[in-house]
């Protein structure tokens, strides 16, 4: 009887432990970040986090979304604190096609705003295109890049950017 009530006793006890371990979340989230994450909690109708070390299901999704989220608004809203102005003058001449400058673009390119073939930003290039981490001009030596960066921070973003950002994120999860 004892070995049977032991049985009953582990395979009932067995049930409540979680064979799956939940995995921690990455790092901290800024107080900004916290406020956008509770604006997407609000719109997925979830209670929000109460601290910025949550490690929680929804917190570990939203972890998972929340980056290209943000490269994809801050690609479409284009706001100014996101945008850098770059000098681009070492190129290589390709030979695939006819446009005689090839230049690498910034690590932190995520789109660009406007592009320039003069220091003073008056004459702007037309005639461009973007093939993976290559930019190609055609008759210009340097040329002044104007894009959107994914080096900024949440910090940095206007309450209406949050807005923007939590509904977008709310909308993939």
């Amino acid at each position: 009887q004892f070995a049977q009530a032991l049985a009953i006793s582990i395979q009932y006890e067995s049930v409540k432990e979680n064979p799956i371990v939940p995995q921690a979340p990455a790092a901290d989230l800024s107080t900004e970040e916290l406020q956008v994450y509770n604006l997407v909690t609000h719109e997925l109708g979830a209670p929000e986090f109460r601290g910025v070390a949550d490690g929680s299901v929804l917190r570990l999704a939203k972890d998972s979304v929340y980056a290209l989220t943000k490269d994809a608004v801050l690609a479409a809203v284009k706001p100014k604190f996101a945008t850098v102005v770059v000098a681009l003058s070492s190129s290589a001449t390709s030979d695939v096609h006819g446009f005689d400058n090839v230049f690498t673009l910034p690590a932190a390119f995520r789109d660009i705003v406007s592009l320039w073939a003069d220091d003073k930003l008056a004459q702007p290039v037309t005639r461009y295109f973007i093939e993976g981490d290559k930019l190609a001009v055609d008759g210009v030596a340097t040329v002044y890049l104007r894009y959107i960066t994914n080096a900024s921070t949440a910090s940095e973003f206007s309450p209406l950017l949050r807005e923007a950002l939590a509904a977008r994120t709310a909308m993939r999860l």
